[in-house]
């Protein structure tokens, strides 16, 4: 039976039932919240493993949100372990089977007491030196690849460690699923004698020698304090930078190198067909958007005539037969002069933003 946190509640994740008590008796139980550091975006899925000193005692258990839809966090789920004492617990997030972040967490369960913890998401993957899917913080046996997480070899009740996992799954070259973690990644890929990372599934690609995802950092000293989650945009709409809000979400006004912007951190940014969103105000628009970027329709930062786009200067609008009238961009102020012909005296082509 799978039973409901107080609220929030944001999930229904497994219960693991312990044998029903007295009416009046509270079970075993953890009271667990899931939550996210900023940066690690949008997912769609969190995979869920349980191990106690016995081994998995539940592996890959996975929650996953609607179609198309994404899992909002924090969220708290109720787990029901099958017996009391320590737990170590080991989520990792994804977006469309890539994976976003990862946490880890140690518990005791207590008998007859509902215990109340918090699992925090890390950008990208955790450490693994023994590469065997089990982060090296609730790892039994950190430097001997062992996924299944039973004893290491020489504890009392031990089954052989690694040993124990080639016997019953296949030996660690042979790359079966057996020694693989719930990505299907084998401990050793290549056949030899080391123990390989992780592969990287990140969509920037791992820091070297680590599993590790590489993150872009906006220039110009932009940050973000927090992400909005944004979606698809199916109608026409403004952004005001003056304001600095629009689509329903408001910005914040940051000052960069003698600029004063508007900047919006979405996790996604998706304009529709048929969609225009049109940007207006004195400032200039940053947008940081930390996860795809999807523009079907138009977004629409140009000036109109003499009036400026966002952050930009007014252009000269000159009326039929002249004079030319400069624009008030840096540098604006002039006026051509051009001879008959246009030879012999300034460039007569197109102008630059100062003269619009």
């Amino acid at each position: 039976m799978t039973r409901v946190a107080p609220a929030p509640v944001l999930l229904l994740l497994f219960a693991v039932a312990a044998g029903s008590g007295c009416g009046g008796d509270v079970p075993t139980s953890i009271l667990l919240t899931i939550s996210a550091e900023s940066g690690v975006g949008e997912i769609d899925g969190i995979a869920l493993d349980i191990f106690d000193d016995a081994g998995i005692a539940v592996s890959a258990h996975r929650v996953a949100a609607d179609a198309g839809a994404s899992i909002s966090l924090p969220a708290t789920i109720v787990l029901y372990p099958p017996r009391p004492g320590m737990l170590r617990l080991r989520a990792l997030g994804s977006q469309q089977g890539t994976p976003r972040g990862e946490g880890v967490l140690q518990i005791v369960a207590r008998a007859g007491e509902q215990v109340e913890a918090t699992l925090a998401l890390q950008i990208g993957r955790l450490a693994d030196r023994d590469g065997d899917g089990v982060p090296d913080a609730v790892d039994n046996c950190p430097d001997v690849p062992n996924p299944r997480q039973r004893p290491c070899a020489g504890e009392a009740g031990s089954e052989g460690g690694a040993d124990a996992d080639a016997a019953a799954d296949g030996p660690r070259d042979s790359g079966d699923a057996g020694d693989a973690t719930a990505d299907g990644v084998a401990p050793d890929t290549t056949g030899d004698a080391t123990t390989d990372l992780p592969p990287c599934a990140c969509p920037l690609g791992c820091k070297p020698a680590s599993a590790s995802c590489r993150r872009l950092v906006p220039s110009g000293g932009f940050t973000a304090g927090s992400y909005r989650t944004l979606g698809p945009i199916n109608s026409s709409a403004t952004i005001d930078t003056d304001a600095c809000s629009g689509l329903g979400i408001s910005g914040a006004v940051q000052s960069r190198g003698g600029a004063t912007v508007c900047v919006l951190s979405v996790t996604r940014l998706q304009i529709n067909n048929n969609v225009v969103v049109s940007v207006h105000g004195s400032r200039a628009l940053v947008l940081l958007v930390d996860g795809d970027v999807d523009i079907r329709g138009v977004l629409d930062l140009g000036g109109k005539g003499a009036t400026p786009g966002p952050g930009g200067f007014a252009g000269g609008v000159t009326p039929t037969g002249g004079p030319a009238m400069a624009g008030a961009g840096p540098g604006g102020g002039g006026v051509c002069s051009c001879p008959a012909g246009g030879i012999g005296g300034d460039d007569c082509g197109g102008a630059g933003g100062s003269f619009g």
